[in-house]
């Protein structure tokens, strides 16, 4: 993973601006920590799909694996190129937080693994 992103990344988790959620990138409660990467990186969740009127709060960022023709680009898609990060470690984190590791233990360990991520 690129070390800027790691860094942005860390602040973020750290931060107490985002509550933590299990299961999904985000949802009414807050978000996961892949759901953080995604909203501090500018790209949001679908950036190349507009948010329809009335799904402003609704869970985000499921299309995981659809590479249609007509699919968008995936959240995890987006943030392997932008952030560097691979698919793998993405897993891996979403793994940890949905086991109940809290966003402080997530950001010490994205700290120190940043270029292994």
């Amino acid at each position: 993973m690129e070390q800027e992103w790691a860094k942005r990344w860390v602040r973020a988790l750290v931060s107490g601006r985002y509550p933590q959620t299990k299961h999904c990138l985000r949802d009414g409660i807050g978000y996961d920590p892949v759901g953080v990467l995604a909203d501090i990186s500018g790209l949001g969740y679908y950036a190349d799909v507009a948010v329809e009127d009335g799904d402003e709060d609704k869970p985000r960022g499921f299309l995981l694996y659809d590479d249609g023709d007509e699919a968008p680009p995936t959240v995890i898609g987006q943030l392997e190129n932008l952030a560097g990060i691979r698919f793998d470690s993405i897993g891996k984190l979403a793994d940890m937080n949905d086991r109940g590791v809290p966003f402080n233990e997530l950001a010490g360990y994205i700290a120190q693994n940043w270029e292994q991520l």
